[in-house]
Formats: C-alpha cells, sequence, structure tokens
C-alpha cells in the first residue's frame, strides 16, 4: 500500500496506483481488517489520484467510499477534503466545493480531530520591480573579487541578498566570446526595497568591473526564475549537493575554495555550481530557540552542487565534491543544511544536541513506529523495528 504510494511520488504512476488499488480492494472485501486500514488505504489512492491529476477517478472513489463505511469513517473527514479538491479541479461551483469543505470541518470536530482551520501567513511587499541580476568575472580575477565582495557584503544592509557561484558562463549573447564555456565567477545580487537606493548599495559591486553586468531594475519573478536553465528537471544522469554552516569567509577558506571550484565544474558541464551565500540578517533576527531551524548565528554557507548527465559518472562526481567538503570543513562550523545535505548521519548536526533531543521527544509520541522516515529522519529512541512497506 504504502510502496505503491511512493511509486506515485516517485513520478511510476500507473504503477503505483495499481499497486495501491490491489491493496485496497484486499482490504475492503476480505476479513475484518484492523479498524480504519481500509480507509486508510482508501485515502492513499485518492491522494495519488490527486497527485496524478485524475479528479474524475478520485470522486468516484470518495463517493463509492463514503457510501461503502468498511473503516472509512475514521478518514471521513479527510475523504471529503480531498472530494472537494477534486470538485475544484473539475470546475465544480465554488458553492459546492465550500459545502464539501465544510462537511470535512464538520466531521474532523465531531471526531474531535485537531484542525487547523486557519493559517495565517505573514507577508511583506516586493517588487513587482527590484534591483536584481548577476555579474561576472573572469576566473582569474576570482580571488581579489571574492575578498572585497565579502568585505562589501559582510557590511551591507539586510535588504541585500547576494552570494558568489564559480560556475561555467553559459553561451549566450550578453556573455563575452572569450567567457563563453569558461569557469567565472558569479555574484548574484538581489535588492529587497527602493530599486534607486538599491543602486548605491550595489554600485560597489559594479566599480570591481565585471565582464558581464546584468544587474538593474527587473521583475523579481524574472530574477527568480533566472537561474532555471541550471536546473533542469531532469538531466538524466544525478545530482549531489552539500549545505555547510560558515561562521566567516577568511581568505585562506578563499583560497581553498577556489581551488577546487573550477575544476569541479569543468568536470561536470554544464549544470554544476560551485556556491557560497552570504546569509544572517532575517534569519538571524529571529531567537535560536524560536524553532527547531538552528545555527542562526552563521555568515555563510558553503553549497556545492555538481550535476551530471551521464548515469555512470555519479560515483566520480559524488567522491569529487566530498572531498571538496572535507577541504572545505577547518572553515566550517560543522553544522549542516539538511535541505542541501544528502548524508543522513548529518541529521544531528543540523539541529545541535539539545534540539535533536526535544525532536526525537516529538518523534516517540507522535510517530514511535517511525512511519514517517523517507526523509532526513530522526529516529525515535525505543525502535527496535521499522514497519515494512507493503
Amino acid at each position: 500500500m504504502f510502496a505503491g504510494y511512493l511509486d506515485v511520488l516517485d513520478g511510476r504512476t500507473d504503477t503505483g496506483l495499481a499497486r495501491v488499488r490491489t491493496v485496497r480492494a484486499q482490504l475492503v472485501g476480505g476479513p475484518a481488517p484492523a479498524p480504519g486500514v481500509p480507509g486508510l488505504a482508501t485515502r492513499l489512492l485518492l491522494e495519488g489520484y490527486a497527485l496524478a491529476g485524475r479528479p474524475e477517478a478520485g470522486l468516484a472513489l470518495a463517493g463509492e467510499a463514503l457510501g461503502l463505511g468498511r473503516g472509512a469513517e475514521l478518514w471521513e473527514a479527510e475523504i471529503r477534503r480531498l472530494r472537494a479538491t477534486f470538485l475544484a479541479a473539475g470546475g465544480a461551483p465554488a458553492g459546492e466545493v465550500t459545502a464539501e469543505l465544510e462537511r470535512a470541518l464538520a466531521v474532523a470536530r465531531r471526531q474531535q480531530a485537531r484542525v487547523f482551520e486557519q493559517f495565517e501567513f505573514r507577508l511583506y511587499p516586493l517588487g513587482p520591480i527590484v534591483l536584481a541580476g548577476l555579474a561576472m568575472f573572469p576566473i582569474d580575477r576570482a580571488a581579489e573579487v571574492m575578498r572585497r565582495w565579502r568585505d562589501w557584503a559582510d557590511g551591507a544592509p539586510d535588504e541585500l541578498s547576494t552570494g558568489c557561484a564559480v560556475i561555467l558562463a553559459p553561451p549566450e549573447e550578453f556573455v563575452p566570446p572569450e567567457l563563453r564555456g569558461q569557469p567565472v565567477l558569479g555574484i548574484p545580487v538581489l535588492y529587497v526595497g527602493d530599486p534607486e537606493a538599491g543602486a548605491a548599495v550595489v554600485q560597489p559591486l559594479k566599480d570591481l568591473g565585471p565582464g558581464v553586468d546584468h544587474i538593474g531594475p527587473m521583475p523579481y519573478t524574472a530574477f527568480q526564475a533566472a537561474l532555471d536553465p541550471l536546473a533542469p528537471w531532469d538531466i538524466g544522469g544525478g545530482f549531489y549537493a552539500r549545505g555547510e554552516y560558515m561562521s566567516g569567509l577568511g581568505d585562506a577558506a578563499i583560497e581553498v575554495f577556489l581551488t577546487h571550484a573550477a575544476g569541479l565544474v569543468t568536470l561536470s558541464p554544464p549544470f554544476s555550481q560551485m556556491v557560497i551565500f552570504r546569509i544572517g540578517q532575517g534569519v538571524a533576527a529571529v531567537p535560536d530557540e524560536a524553532t527547531a531551524f538552528s545555527h542562526r548565528d552563521a555568515s555563510y554557507l558553503f553549497h556545492p552542487i555538481t550535476a551530471w548527465l551521464d548515469p555512470a559518472d555519479g560515483e566520480k562526481m559524488i567522491a569529487a565534491t566530498r572531498a571538496f567538503a572535507v577541504a572545505m570543513r577547518p572553515y566550517g562550523t560543522g553544522a549542516s543544511y539538511l535541505n542541501f545535505t544528502h548524508e543522513a548521519d548529518r541529521v544531528r548536526d543540523a539541529y545541535g544536541d539539545a534540539k535533536y533531543a526535544r525532536l526525537v521527544a516529538l518523534k516517540n509520541t507522535y510517530d514511535p513506529a517511525n512511519l514517517f522516515r523517507l526523509n532526513q529522519n530522526i529516529r525515535p529512541s525505543q525502535l527496535a523495528v521499522e514497519p515494512v512497506l507493503a
């Protein structure tokens, strides 16, 4: 059942849906199973239909389940919520969709479930026009430019977001011919404020004389999508990344970074990027104990990304990226950023011992069997044998 649902999540839609349907049919038509299990199977199949974009099948199944019972009553609130999703996807009137959602809430309240009826977002105005873009420098100037970029970024206002990355310059008309296809140092910037005020903040970077100056007023959405060509959905081979916090960026760290970066992007063209982000700012303004997210005092984040086209290159590229991370480790804090980290043994490093212990206590309470483990997993402390995914 769960294995079929995971197939759907991984893109093997027809195979996954067939597996979940088979298990559900056995549960619904067989001897009395554990309470709620047929309803769980129904819910997973409905989720699969939602992910696959099949509202007609979803509506038919929801209607059948709501009339059938057989444990579905324990999952009625979720089934009705998903039915509302299918109604909306099928173009049903808004009133009909709202009515079904109200029925889902009513069921949840009756069952004394914990229901989120409202989720409040705190939004900040941005754009639509911002000062943003990318400057590129020849790789033989990278050491000098990175040192001056660091000094500038360390003193910049919080409205400035920036980083630096060794990449291969794209074969575009705005790139000088001598730089196309060559390793370059790219510096992206975004000023989240009045573009005119941002111009003065960014001017010291422009004064360094980049080979490409693509920084100026532009729609925020255009800047957000600017690097999409460097991150296609499926490149055919694979990718590997690390996320390592740094308290600062000294000259020695810059030297080691540049010693490895150009060679790695050349080894795996054209999508690899060796990145260092300047962080802190708004992240550091939140007290560290306020959330599970940790290491808010870090000033930089080392983030090498290698991407390869040939699956046969995977072992070589992962080893090279790990060697890069080992070389940079003396300049890091020892903490990791999980979104950019593949290794399961770095989970504790992402939170620190005290927060990790609190998260284990939550896991012990709400998921002692470690059912939800296909992630950067926090294991419950008393787990003996993990459940088998049927």
